[in-house]
């Protein structure tokens, strides 16, 4: 465990995991060419240097391009910059995302999502229903395995 501030950085097992007084965020690939998101509380622009660094990581020990699910579910919002921080960590690596669905249930992640998509060309898939999202996450996988 590594601290920097209020700022704490971890890994269990195969989550990674960044937190601070106000928000979480984990990290993990369950199978090679699929990576998972888990976001709570308010996140934070001090996050994505660290998401970014975790991520791309993990593309490069596993397939890409990848499938990036995010689960914004126990989100309750998040800095502007974080935001536009994701989104140009995002377009500079395109190349090595092939979806990005997101579940979200946050009026304000929707509207985030909305402007993002614009810059993104219509990358992130939106879901409010953590049955298909989930569903979409086992068929994922279940391709990767098969690709491997």
């Amino acid at each position: 465990m590594r601290t920097q501030g209020d700022v704490e950085k971890s890994k269990i097992g195969d989550v990674e995991r960044w937190q601070s007084s106000r928000s979480e965020v984990r990290i993990w690939t369950p199978v090679p060419g699929v990576i998972r998101f888990k976001y709570f509380g308010f996140n934070e622009a001090a996050a994505v240097p660290w998401m970014a660094e975790t991520a791309n990581r993990m593309v490069r020990e596993g397939r890409s391009p990848a499938d990036m699910f995010v689960d914004c579910w126990d989100q309750d919002g998040y800095e502007p910059a974080f935001r536009t921080g994701l989104v140009e960590w995002n377009k500079r690596i395109r190349k090595d995302i092939r979806s990005m669905p997101l579940l979200i249930r946050s009026k304000i992640a929707s509207m985030g999502i909305t402007v993002s998509n614009i810059a993104l060309g219509g990358l992130l898939v939106p879901y409010t229903d953590r049955q298909k999202f989930e569903r979409a996450v086992q068929d994922s996988m279940a391709e990767a395995r098969r690709a491997s």
